[in-house]
């Protein structure tokens, strides 16, 4: 099972992904939003966060998830530090996976903390188990923007009439 946190928000991940049905979408603000309560209060910031990991050590337990999705938008180096902490700690966790916009990445600061990055499709909907992840580079000759300038200038290329646009991908044997 792998944890992947985003910034984005829940309508873009169902968007860009299809069988979420097998992930959970853990969504911050909505947990925040249930309780209503003032997060500028440090005890209430508490609360929440202990709510947040009762969820995932919940949700990590089952046996029909394949991952949990976590949406934070104000997500920082602190906060993934103390989620690293609890997932270390979760025997079916594998890691933990950055997701992020290939085009606007908003998270590009933080690519060294994790093992994986995942950017969002840009030309259609996948499986999120179907996206390749983005190794963060060590090499100083090949870096991590090299790729997201590959994706810019390939999202440029791409035709704005759909037709035009050829299935040249394979999926399963299938042409997609």
């Amino acid at each position: 099972m792998k944890f992947y946190l985003t910034v984005e928000n829940k309508e873009k991940v169902r968007t860009a992904y299809y069988n979420l049905h097998v992930y959970y979408i853990l969504d911050v603000n909505e947990v925040i939003d249930k309780y209503g309560l003032d997060m500028s209060k440090p005890s209430n910031c508490f609360f929440i966060s202990q709510e947040i990991e009762k969820i995932i050590k919940t949700k990590h337990k089952s046996k029909s998830l394949e991952g949990i999705i976590y949406i934070n938008p104000n997500i920082n180096e602190k906060i993934c530090d103390s989620l690293y902490k609890l997932l270390v700690t979760l025997p079916k966790m594998e890691g933990m996976v950055l997701l992020d916009d290939p085009i606007f990445p908003k998270l590009e600061h933080m690519y060294h903390l994790f093992e994986e990055v995942v950017f969002f499709p840009t030309v259609r909907r996948v499986k999120l188990i179907e996206c390749k992840p983005l190794k963060v580079f060590e090499d100083s000759s090949c870096k991590d923007t090299d790729t997201i300038e590959m994706l810019k200038n390939l999202r440029i290329s791409i035709p704005l009439d759909r037709t035009q646009v050829k299935p040249v991908l394979e999926f399963g044997g299938r042409k997609v």
